[in-house]
């Protein structure tokens, strides 16, 4: 006999479930048939609510962790490159916005989008050490990423020099 409490009743049942489905494979089956039609009857509203889980998970991140994964990433190319390694979690601020391009940070799980968050040394032989780190948007790193400070900004004139010219170019009519 179940027990009275709702709470006890409902972990009772919960296991004399995963008690049978474990023992009786018809009772599996029928369980899972009846998951599935559950699944059906419900799929859009099951799916609405995933996909705001998931935006709430993204959009409010900790930035502890986020520096722990920046830190141990960091760890490791130090390893690799041969340069020095002495940063903290208490070392490095993860700002809301990249200071460089002023767009969001949004740390996801995988492959890094233009929007995550990444560790820039400021002079790369330097190593990892608290005085030469920023955190910056992965997107702000990738373009920094094999350039010095004179060839960003001759980059940067030559498209600007080349947006104003094309401001001041009259438009061709293609009409014959």
């Amino acid at each position: 006999m179940p027990p009275d409490n709702p709470v006890t009743k409902r972990n009772y049942m919960r296991e004399y479930s995963n008690r049978r489905r474990r023992t009786d494979p018809v009772f599996a089956e029928r369980k899972r048939e009846l998951s599935r039609a559950l699944y059906q009857r419900n799929k859009k509203l099951i799916q609405k609510r995933a996909s705001e889980s998931r935006r709430a998970r993204l959009e409010v991140f900790d930035k502890r962790l986020v520096a722990q994964g920046l830190i141990y990433g960091a760890r490791k190319r130090a390893r690799m490159h041969g340069v020095a390694m002495s940063l903290r979690i208490s070392d490095i601020s993860v700002p809301d916005f990249c200071p460089v391009l002023g767009i969001p940070l949004r740390p996801c799980k995988g492959h890094p989008s233009a929007n995550s968050p990444s560790l820039d040394r400021i002079v790369p032989k330097d190593g990892y050490v608290p005085e030469n780190v920023i955190v910056v948007s992965h997107f702000a790193n990738a373009i920094k990423n094999n350039a010095t400070p004179q060839q960003l900004k001759a980059v940067a004139d030559f498209y600007l020099k080349l947006e104003a010219e094309a401001l001041t170019l009259p438009t061709l009519s293609l009409k014959g």
